[in-house]
């Protein structure tokens, strides 16, 4: 009987919600949920810090449109002959198409440019981020599962996913359950996302502001779990799909940075250098 009630996730229910004349997007309701969801953790997280927080809407406002912008223009250089042939879906947001390592960046550059106007510590910000962002993209793997897209490739195990036919790929178009990849991402963050509020609430002697390059390379090792496993198109640099490329680099400056940043910050303060991942 369990074995019964674990066979297969199913399909989603809907993709789009029709209320009267208006078509309401699952996967920009999911978005706007993962929006509200991150920046109540985030703001929790700051309060945490000893942070006003007065500001803070207004700031998050202006720095997750940068992040959209950027999230829109990563995937965009990712698949730059399809919106060179058809330009007018690159505002077709709804329908995914969200880079998560554009949003970050574009999110990062405008929060931390912004963060002293509004009164936020750059570091404060930048530590509550962490598990703020990791939250916010668990969340947003369900717009994927709505839009059918971003699985992984066929498998005949109890938690594969079904597919509808319309949304299989050509090779795979009889072929009716994948790997749920962005299950497992979700999965993986929501774990990151538990870890880093401990490192948040429990790791005293850090350097402000050094969960954030953690979180970058930690996240980054999850992409490259679960890049390879999955099935969409991506453009390949000698065999091997763009984003492992992209986590690899991410993750030895990550690295890099929360080593410096870390050490800086033990020198200054009269403590021995120890290492970054482990709470004093």
């Amino acid at each position: 009987m369990l074995a019964a009630l674990l066979s297969t996730i199913p399909a989603p229910p809907f993709q789009n919600l029709d209320v009267g004349p208006v078509t309401l997007h699952g996967y920009g309701l999911v978005m706007g949920l993962a929006i509200i969801i991150s920046l109540s953790v985030l703001d929790r997280g700051l309060r945490y810090q000893h942070v006003d927080t007065e500001r803070l809407t207004t700031w998050a406002i202006l720095t997750v449109i940068c992040g959209f912008i950027g999230a829109r223009l990563y995937h965009v250089a990712s698949e730059p002959v399809r919106y060179f042939d058809h330009p007018g879906e690159i505002i077709e947001v709804w329908n995914g198409g969200l880079g998560i390592y554009g949003a970050v960046a574009g999110g990062a550059i405008a929060g931390l440019a912004l963060a002293n106007r509004f009164g936020i510590p750059k570091g404060a910000i930048a530590d509550a981020s962490a598990p703020a962002l990791l939250i916010a993209q668990v969340l947003g793997r369900i717009g994927n599962y709505l839009n059918q897209e971003l699985y992984g490739k066929p498998t005949d195990a109890w938690y594969g996913l079904e597919v509808e036919r319309p949304f299989r790929p050509l090779d795979f178009v009889d072929t009716t359950y994948f790997q749920p990849t962005f299950a497992f991402e979700a999965g993986m963050n929501l774990l990151l996302a538990v870890l880093f509020v401990v490192l948040l609430v429990r790791w005293k002697d850090r350097a402000p502001g050094i969960l954030f390059p953690l979180y970058v390379g930690a996240y980054s090792v999850v992409r490259i779990i679960v890049e390879p496993l999955r099935i969409d198109h991506a453009n390949e640099w000698l065999g091997i799909r763009q984003n492992v490329w992209v986590a690899g680099t991410l993750i030895a400056l990550a690295l890099t940075a929360a080593v410096i940043m870390q050490r800086r910050y033990r020198r200054a303060h009269g403590s021995p250098t120890a290492s970054p991942a482990s709470p004093a």
